[in-house]
């Protein structure tokens, strides 16, 4: 204040009305009076011609909302009636601090949770660093409303985005801080939305390019990676191993099915005959432990191959359904060749001479292939047994009218050899005696045996060539020997010649080995464990590279740093975990790591199929 009077002034200092009415002291639920914000000295001398500051002074128990207050200040100078007057502003600063990013571009990445759910996005760590330190910067300085819009974004579709600030500060490295804000994106497919966000809004000085790179969470494409791989591996299982064991499952239907129609069709074509009652017993039996070994075949199968000894049970079970079809096909026909045999060698009895004590007319053999043409039902293998018994009977039966012709022959010659025991020399009758008692022992022989496979021995056959080729030959001898009135030449050194083959013991090699002279061989049984040991390490090997190949590679091309979601990223993701597999499958195999489980397994279900 300026007083221009020679005289001192005693000046009476007033501050009007700021605009506070409609502000509310909260303790007194009262408006707010300007004495309540500003304090003024309301008396002031002024010196005679000088001048003299008014002073103002806020008060620190009233906090006013941020903006500017205008009102007057008046002088009144009570002596001279004297008043003047000055427009006062009173200024309340914010405390914000204008947000300054400190880059131009920003990329960040949104995973979308669920697919094709928008709903389900979650953007990764959106902060715009901002140029202060951390504690000047705070989100109560910060000159940016919670929630405020920044900005939108566009999609390469249909797909949009709004950017808002979402009124939290984030501090980063090195003391710096940074704005996060919230990216809503409104119904759109994977892929990059690009805007500009401004901060603060309508400040171009401020702006930022952001691009969001929206893509699935890499769980969803790993899982589909993953079903792709499981995929190959049931196709494949299908066709190392299912395939195999639902053939064999119909293998042994029908097997089973020619079984019992070859049993049906034996059962028609004996109708009225003693044999007709044959049949296996153990028939269904036999079809229910080919299914039971079918089911153990599948359950210890691996993914791409079949266990070697289920195989090997399965097959022999097959074999076994497969002998039980034949023998019922060829047990009429035999019979009926048994029955036809028989009735042709009934009247043929002993060999006179050779057979003095033979207890019966016909050999024991056709009195018990007699009683076989007695039907009965059997085991499987019972009635496999018999069968070979019969055709066994019914070969001997077809020879034995030849094999006794000879034997009658033989006889006549030795007959005759013994009418002219006085031109035969010493020599010669020990030869025709061995040979009568070899030939007589052997029909003894036969003629008691009532096995038909046993009759006929290779022994039996060598001694009967044998006696009969002495005898030939003193036969003929005999009848030179008259024909030329000349001596008898002595041939039983060339008769009596015989050949032979060394052989080997059977039980030399064990003999050998066990007091040491031979090294011990392996153990089949732990060469074969070593074996399945090694198949069973590869396949695990295979397996776990094929996995892990599939799946890294998959999301390597298809989901890092590129935008991932829609229906053709995942047919592409399910493509590529079964085209690996079987990739990985056939390098395996290429370079022999699962050839040793394909040569022991091999196609064994295909040839029992």
């Amino acid at each position: 204040m300026l007083n221009d009077a020679a005289t001192p002034a005693d000046v009476c200092i007033r501050l009007g009305d700021l605009g506070l009415r409609q502000q509310i002291d909260p303790t007194r639920a009262a408006p707010i009076t300007t004495a309540d914000v500003v304090r003024v000295h309301v008396r002031k001398r002024v010196p005679p011609a000088g001048d003299a500051w008014v002073g103002f002074r806020a008060t620190a128990d009233r906090r006013l909302a941020p903006g500017s207050y205008t009102g007057w200040v008046t002088a009144t100078d009570r002596a001279t009636k004297t008043v003047a007057r000055a427009a006062v502003t009173l200024t309340v600063p914010s405390g914000k601090v204008a947000p300054r990013p400190l880059v131009r571009t920003l990329r960040v990445t949104a995973l979308r949770w669920v697919p094709f759910m928008t709903s389900t996005v979650d953007v990764h760590e959106a902060v715009i660093p901002l140029d202060g330190k951390a504690g000047d910067v705070t989100a109560d300085r910060l000159a940016l409303d919670r929630n405020a819009v920044l900005g939108g974004l566009s999609g390469s579709g249909t797909g949009t985005g709004v950017v808002r600030y979402d009124g939290t500060i984030k501090t980063l490295r090195d003391g710096l801080v940074g704005a996060r804000l919230a990216v809503d994106l409104q119904d759109g497919d994977p892929g990059d939305y690009s805007g500009t966000i401004d901060l603060p809004p309508d400040d171009d000085a401020g702006s930022v390019d952001l691009t969001v790179s929206l893509k699935d969470a890499v769980i969803v494409p790993s899982i589909v990676l993953l079903i792709g791989v499981l995929l190959a591996f049931l196709i494949r299982r299908y066709l190392g191993s299912q395939r195999d064991v639902l053939v064999l499952r119909a293998r042994v239907g029908e097997l089973a099915a020619a079984a019992q129609a070859a049993e049906q069709a034996f059962q028609r074509a004996a109708r009225g005959e003693s044999w007709s009652t044959y049949a296996i017993s153990d028939l269904a039996t036999g079809e229910v432990a080919a299914q039971e070994a079918v089911d153990r075949l599948a359950a210890e199968g691996q993914v791409d191959s079949l266990d070697t000894d289920a195989v090997a049970e399965v097959e022999r079970q097959l074999q076994e359904l497969k002998a039980d079809a034949e023998t019922l096909g060829q047990l009429d026909d035999a019979f009926r060749a048994l029955d036809a045999a028989l009735r042709t060698i009934v009247e043929l009895g002993p060999i006179d001479g050779v057979q003095p004590d033979a207890d019966s007319n016909e050999p024991a053999f056709l009195t018990r292939a007699s009683e076989w043409l007695d039907g009965e039902p059997l085991p499987a293998e019972q009635l496999r047994a018999r069968l070979a018994d019969i055709v066994a009977a019914t070969t001997l039966a077809e020879e034995w009218r030849s094999l006794r012709d000879q034997g009658v022959e033989d006889w006549e010659r030795v007959e005759q050899l013994k009418a002219a025991d006085a031109d035969l020399g010493a020599d010669q009758r020990k030869q025709r005696d061995e040979a009568a008692t070899e030939l007589a022992d052997a029909w003894n022989a036969m003629w008691a045996e009532p096995n038909p496979s046993a009759v006929v021995t290779p022994e039996r056959q060598d001694v009967l060539k044998r006696a009969s080729a002495r005898i030939a030959t003193l036969t003929a001898a005999l009848e030179a020997d008259r024909a030329a009135a000349g001596a008898l030449p002595d041939t039983s050194a060339v008769a009596m010649l015989d050949t032979g083959e060394a052989t080997i013991s059977p039980n030399a090699y064990a003999a050998a080995t066990d007091v040491g002279l031979l090294p011990t061989p392996p153990d089949p049984a732990e060469r074969a464990q070593a074996v399945r040991a090694v198949i069973q390490r590869n396949d695990r090997i295979v397996k776990g590279v094929a996995v892990v190949v599939a799946v890294t590679t998959g999301l390597t091309a298809l989901y890092f740093g590129k935008p991932f979601g829609t229906w053709t990223d995942y047919f592409s993701a399910l493509l590529w975990g079964f085209t690996a597999t079987t990739a990985i499958d056939a390098l395996a195999t290429a370079f022999g790591l699962r050839s040793t489980a394909d040569r022991l397994t091999g196609s064994a279900a295909a040839r029992a199929a």
